[in-house]
């Protein structure tokens, strides 16, 4: 693979990502409602982003018929979907993505809905941990 060559992730990778993004929400969310308030939910909320995305993504694989895809989907969300999922009351979730939008984080749409640009490099770092992880349950099998 050269420099300008986009990386290709296989869809067991992008099921895996979705995994472990639903794992880390779950986790985090879990973690927060256990000790009270923690301002964790800028976190939880980008979770839920990354979620999403690997959704949307695994989506678009399975109907081109592809094994896999260097395209990754933009995680899009509203303010409802990412309160229900996360937990999170929806007036904190306008107000956090309000705020990671005016960071440049967040970007919202004409139809009001929250699109975050998920980067290859974190696909790439989490695919290489669970592949990792795949290695590591090979040898031990």
């Amino acid at each position: 693979m050269t420099i300008n060559e986009p990386q290709s992730f296989s869809l067991k990778q992008f099921a895996l990502v979705q995994y472990t993004a639903n794992m880390l929400l779950t986790c985090t969310r879990r973690v927060s409602e256990s000790i009270g308030e923690v301002d964790q939910a800028d976190t939880v909320i980008l979770s839920a982003f990354l979620l999403a995305s690997m959704s949307d993504t695994i989506r678009l694989v399975i109907q081109s018929g592809s094994a896999s895809s260097h395209i990754i989907a933009d995680g899009l969300l509203s303010i409802a979907s990412i309160s229900d999922m996360t937990g999170i009351p929806r007036q904190t979730v306008r107000r956090k993505c309000a705020d990671l939008e005016g960071r440049n984080i967040l970007i919202r749409d004409q139809s009001r809905l929250y699109r975050c640009v998920i980067h290859t490099h974190i696909v790439e770092e989490m695919a290489a941990q669970i592949n990792g992880l795949l290695k590591i349950n090979d040898k031990i099998s």
